[in-house]
């Protein structure tokens, strides 16, 4: 019995020992980090937050690299178009990674040192923090998070981490179609502004979110993209001046048998979750939720009246031009904002016109 608990007693010490060798702390040089955008809630002097780590490392050939090339390939064999894309390999690269797990990392928030949760088998670690407000951070609409490095790069892996009353008004936006042209009901399209086309804004929404965020709106962006696809959709979103905030994208999985079945995959249950969460955390806020009628986002917003009727403002639905076709779907959802502004909108402009109504 005294030889069974001293080799279980050594078992469970190699096990801690080992457990402990596996979790790295160090960021190599051939590896990268990303911090997701997330919101910092202000309340009682103190910012509560959740940081959203991924690192990985690119790699140039991968499981993922075949699978989504094998599926993009299919459609378009023969498309010139595809053929001489120089946007290609560059959207594509963000697929192409290793993934690395247990990666205990250090961030700096507010001149104050967090230690992030390792990260899982994917890459992403996600950490709730407390970070005293400090009175500098007075007036800021976001403060930043930095990793510490531990050896003597120059690397400068950094992010934002937006600053939220808990009152006041904030947006809940799409992206695809909402936003930004993906044409999601038409398969080859949606591949095509993807991955082989400069993502374009539709037509004055930058306009729009910006004198909302000018009015103090904070914003909250919630896709069914992949979050490989983050940093090309961020840079696009900067270049065509949307105005900050955080972030929430759908994770793609080496086991997903087709990139294309993903991209068209139903998003509401996935939008629901991730919605619920940003509305329960502020129930003094007010909500704008802005989508498009080419998904289920009209069909997703009305389950969630539904359930918070006292926080949602408005919902705008642009039209994808299938209202037509689908006039009795939205009718009946129509029908159940009659509470509240409902409108559907073709672009900013007819937006910038209800901007009066949206801020009382």
């Amino acid at each position: 019995m005294k030889n069974y608990l001293l080799v279980t007693a050594v078992i469970l010490l190699f096990c801690y020992l080992f457990a402990n060798i596996a979790i790295s702390k160090t960021v190599k040089n051939n590896e990268k980090v990303i911090f997701l955008p997330t919101y910092g809630k202000i309340q009682n002097n103190n910012i509560y937050t959740e940081v959203h780590m991924w690192i990985f490392q690119p790699e140039e050939n991968s499981i993922t690299r075949n699978i989504i090339t094998s599926s993009i390939i299919k459609l378009f064999l023969d498309d010139e178009e595809f053929k001489n894309s120089e946007i290609f390999d560059q959207r594509l690269k963000a697929f192409m990674v290793d993934n690395e797990r247990n990666k205990k990392l250090t961030v700096i928030i507010n001149g104050n040192e967090y230690m992030l949760n390792p990260s899982k088998p994917d890459g992403h670690s996600i950490t709730k923090i407390t970070v005293p407000f400090k009175p500098g951070n007075s007036g800021k609409k976001s403060i930043e998070i930095k990793l510490k490095t531990m050896d003597k790069s120059e690397r400068d892996f950094s992010n934002y981490i937006t600053l939220e009353n808990p009152d006041g008004i904030s947006v809940i936006s799409d992206i695809d179609d909402t936003i930004k042209i993906s044409n999601v009901l038409n398969k080859k399209e949606l591949i095509k502004n993807t991955f082989i086309r400069p993502f374009q804004a539709v037509n004055k929404m930058p306009e729009f979110y910006s004198q909302l965020y000018k009015n103090n709106i904070s914003f909250h962006y919630v896709s069914g993209s992949p979050w490989q696809l983050y940093e090309s959709i961020s840079g696009f979103m900067k270049n065509t001046g949307f105005p900050e905030g955080s972030f929430y994208l759908k994770k793609f999985r080496i086991k997903d048998k087709s990139f294309i079945d993903f991209l068209i995959a139903d998003q509401k249950e996935y939008k629901v979750t991730i919605i619920k969460a940003i509305i329960k955390d502020f129930p003094e806020k007010k909500f704008i939720l802005i989508g498009d009628s080419g998904e289920m986002d009209a069909e997703i917003y009305s389950e969630l009246y539904k359930l918070f009727p006292e926080n949602i403002k408005a919902v705008f639905i642009r039209n994808t031009g299938n209202l037509d076709d689908e006039k009795d779907r939205f009718e009946n959802i129509q029908k159940q904002f009659s509470n509240i502004t409902f409108s559907f909108f073709s672009d900013g402009n007819d937006l910038i016109k209800l901007k009066d109504t949206i801020l009382k």
